[in-house]
């Protein structure tokens, strides 16, 4: 997969993660591996947010240890997903299955207001779209 990349759509934190940012996840196993299967994913410990984000060093550095990554679906393909980091041990599967229903309305807006969606496009991160490259 080559020439895969993502942007971001919205960021609490737009100094650390501004809006508009792009990331390639074309040697990204894991997040491509995310966002195809449409599964929600904790990586609850800093260890695991070593293993599988490139910038965990920015992720330690405002003192998150820990990510849940939510897919926005539709019933056909990833949209995006909503990415929430905070303190190690902070996430587990309940959390996930709280952020599912709006992840749902997410999909619910995207697919009726963003062109790509309709036109059924891949899946992003950060509450991203793809991009061509």
């Amino acid at each position: 997969m080559e020439g895969v990349q993502v942007r971001r759509l919205h960021s609490s934190d737009p100094a650390s993660y501004p809006a508009g940012g792009v990331k390639d996840i074309s040697n990204d196993a894991w997040l491509r591996e995310m966002l195809e299967a449409g599964k929600p994913v904790v990586s609850n410990t800093l260890e695991l947010v070593r293993q599988r984000f490139p910038d965990h060093q920015a992720i330690s550095s405002l003192g998150c240890g820990a990510v849940l990554n939510v897919p926005v679906t539709d019933a056909r393909q990833t949209l995006g997903s909503i990415n929430l980091l905070d303190e190690a041990g902070r996430f587990d599967r309940q959390q996930a299955l709280i952020v599912r229903p709006f992840a749902a309305l997410l999909a619910l807006a995207w697919s009726a207001e963003i062109p790509e969606a309709k036109a059924g496009g891949a899946g992003s991160t950060s509450g991203g779209l793809p991009m061509d490259s």
